[in-house]
């Protein structure tokens, strides 16, 4: 799949984990949710 992913979705995929695995990584980082939820 050639297709750009962008937000979670991109940093899971680059790391093999599920893309809805966000728990530890908000609670770490809530600034990180501006790129994650914010424009697409």
């Amino acid at each position: 799949m050639g297709r750009k992913q962008r937000g979670r979705a991109a940093r899971n995929a680059r790391r093999k984990l599920p893309p809805n695995f966000e728990s530890d990584e908000v609670k770490r980082a809530p600034h990180v949710l501006v790129f994650k939820r914010g424009p697409t």
